[in-house]
């Protein structure tokens, strides 16, 4: 019954507010609410296709990289997705680590990014750019699809996994004719509002409603 009551127990946090951010974000994953769409990207050279469930499609043309979580099914043999064993000896390091953390220290905003590049590329069939795939535990392999694909200049997490790793950097929304400056800090990282710009059949529109149009071209 938890979905039949998500709004009411969402707006009852909001009245909580001697509780620390850490366990209402936590209370928040667990009762899981989220209104988006999944998008399905293919691994170049590959068959398997990794699907990720976003809130903002919108942002589909400032997507650089995908990062799954340590728990992804992907990653329980070796096999599936044929890593190279020094790599994979790395993941497997990394998802020892994983374990010994709780949730909340993985989500925490504030925790450095760390991860491991699998040595693939998920495709983008907006644009086809070659988007490389992570393992990172910032994911959490029981909340979505256990992973998320990668808009760095528009989720704050995001930007930091793609400035510890050097990953591009593409502005899609604008807030203004004048918010035209290189992304390069976090506090410029535009996450709620604005309109869409390089971002083809989208650009000019609100970000709500670029959201609906890029559903329905997904769909």
């Amino acid at each position: 019954k938890i979905t039949a009551y998500a709004e009411k127990l969402l707006g009852g946090l909001k009245n909580l507010p001697e509780w620390p951010e850490a366990v209402k974000l936590q209370q928040e994953n667990w009762i899981g609410k989220k209104e988006g769409i999944n998008i399905k990207y293919q691994i170049d050279g590959r068959e398997e296709i990794v699907t990720c469930f976003t809130t903002r499609p919108d942002t589909n043309f400032g997507a650089t990289f995908v990062v799954i979580g340590p728990e992804h099914p992907y990653l329980k043999s070796q096999d599936v997705l044929q890593i190279e064993d020094s790599v994979w000896k790395e993941i497997e390091k990394y998802q020892l680590d994983a374990l010994t953390k709780d949730e909340v220290g993985r989500s925490d905003t504030t925790k450095e990014k760390t991860g491991v590049f699998t040595g693939l590329y998920c495709v983008n069939n907006l644009n086809d750019y070659r988007m490389p795939l992570y393992v990172a535990d910032y994911v959490l392999g029981n909340v979505g699809t256990g992973a998320v694909v990668g808009v760095p200049a528009h989720d704050v997490r995001d930007f930091e996994f793609a400035k510890a790793f050097d990953l591009e950097i593409v502005r899609v929304v604008q807030k203004d004719e004048n918010d035209t400056e290189e992304i390069n800090s976090i506090d410029l990282v535009q996450e709620h509002e604005g309109y869409m710009v390089n971002s083809d059949f989208l650009n000019g529109m609100d970000i709500h409603k670029a959201t609906v149009a890029m559903m329905d071209h997904i769909e």
